[in-house]
């Protein structure tokens, strides 16, 4: 979303005589007055952790609930169906029933969770220079199963039963920062109209980007912060990071000093493509198929390169880097052994000998990579791989940043680095395809 589909939001609003402003000056009056930005949104499944925030329409609903009154808005956190609405148009169904399986019961009533002893939020860094957000969850009910749980079953990362609903407060005293967060954690061209206009060196940035997109993407990140953490401290193995589309549609709000709502904005936050362009074309149909009946599993390789993509767009920057570094691996290997046995005709005993070094007290070890690419690449191919740009760009991007990850000296990581990492590795395989299938 850019401040253009927000300023359209405030068309009916300044032509109203009361209002005889323009749009875009309500827009700048309201950024004026902005105090804090709070982004809502829904997780596809259910985090176990203390209530940290209510809602207003479900505390009306139980008001209107108690009164004995009807509750005339639309909510999807409501029952779809309750037993009143039933029993008057003469169908008996299992909506009926509701499924208490846990203590979470006990905070039940009149079909939805009811947030109680409401902690304060969990206060998150998004950077080392002191900006963070504020982020709270509270749980809801599945409306749309049938019969609807009550619960916290284990593995259930899509709902099914329950999910959070969170809710994320960000601060418009850091918008340079979250600007430079969105740009440093997004692997997609989407974020590229925020980038073409910051100014880096300055840490300007223009105003006209003060939107929605950039609050969605802090909280994001945000929260995949706290899912990384979280996940670990409670062994919920079974979840994983989230993308902005997994989470839409996203609210948000923006709140003057007396928490006085000043706009708020409904963003479906979507990525739509057409299906029969995504359809699984007849060929790949036709393998599937083949593999599928006999037992077998994915190509080693295939499997990487597939996994680390994956964990760029779950912001797995980390594990990404690493499994960048294994791919690579993986097929440097098993080609040099196909160079050397199969074009160059070298005997097993002479292969060995090639791959291994003697240390200073004559005892033999295997060759570690860096030495693989570098003797043993010149020896099977006359090319010195590591004078290439190539190289200097597959260690500086994916080698080294991998064994810094995971001998513990370093700790964060970014998607211009991960996307670095896989995109050197794929370069570097494709200039040693090159020259590990022929003879020099």
């Amino acid at each position: 979303m850019s401040i253009s589909d927000a300023e359209r939001s405030f068309q009916q609003f300044s032509s109203h005589p009361k209002n005889p402003l323009d749009y875009s000056q309500q827009w700048e009056l309201i950024r004026k007055r902005t105090n804090r930005i709070q982004v809502f949104f829904d997780l596809p499944f259910l985090v176990a952790v203390n209530d940290t925030f209510s809602c207003g329409i479900i505390s009306e609903y139980i008001k209107a609930k108690d009164a004995g009154e009807e509750f005339k808005h639309q909510y999807h956190y409501l029952p779809l169906v309750t037993p009143e609405s039933l029993e008057k148009s003469g169908f008996k169904g299992t909506k009926l029933l509701a499924l208490q399986v846990s203590d979470l019961g006990k905070h039940v009533k009149h079909g939805v969770y009811v947030p109680h002893d409401i902690k304060k939020p969990y206060r998150i860094a998004t950077n080392d220079s002191g900006s963070f957000v504020y982020m709270g969850f509270v749980p809801r009910i599945n409306q749309a199963q049938d019969p609807v749980m009550i619960g916290f079953p284990r593995g259930d990362i899509a709902g099914r039963v329950m999910y959070s609903s969170v809710f994320v407060e960000l601060f418009p005293a850091y918008f340079n920062e979250y600007v430079k967060l969105a740009i440093e954690n997004d692997s997609s061209k989407h974020y590229m109209h925020i980038r073409d206009n910051f100014n880096e060196k300055g840490g300007g940035v223009s105003r006209e980007f003060n939107s929605g997109d950039v609050y969605i993407k802090t909280a994001i990140y945000a929260v995949n912060r706290f899912i990384e953490q979280y996940k670990i401290l409670n062994d919920s193995y079974f979840i994983t990071n989230v993308t902005e589309n997994m989470c839409s549609p996203y609210r948000i709000a923006w709140r003057d000093a007396q928490n006085i709502v000043l706009s708020e904005l409904t963003v479906p936050k979507l990525t739509i493509s057409d299906y029969d362009e995504n359809k699984l074309p007849d060929e790949e149909d036709r393998i599937l198929r083949s593999e599928l009946s006999k037992i077998s599993s994915p190509d080693i390789l295939d499997t990487l390169d597939i996994n680390i993509r994956q964990r760029l767009e779950l912001q797995e920057w980390k594990i990404a880097i690493i499994e960048s570094a294994v791919l690579f691996e993986s097929w440097v290997q098993p080609r040099i052994r196909y160079m050397a046995l199969g074009v160059k005709k070298m005997s097993r005993k002479s292969f060995d000998r090639l791959m291994k070094f003697k240390d200073a007290d004559n005892n033999s070890h295997p060759k570690p990579m860096s030495m693989i690419l570098d003797s043993v690449v010149l020896e099977l191919t006359g090319v010195e791989f590591v004078n290439t740009d190539v190289y200097k760009e597959l260690k500086q991007n994916a080698l080294t940043p991998r064994n810094l990850i995971v001998h513990g000296s370093k700790f964060t990581a970014n998607s211009i680095e991960a996307t670095n990492a896989y995109l050197s590795v794929r370069k570097a395989i494709d200039y040693l395809d090159d020259i590990l299938s022929m003879p020099n």
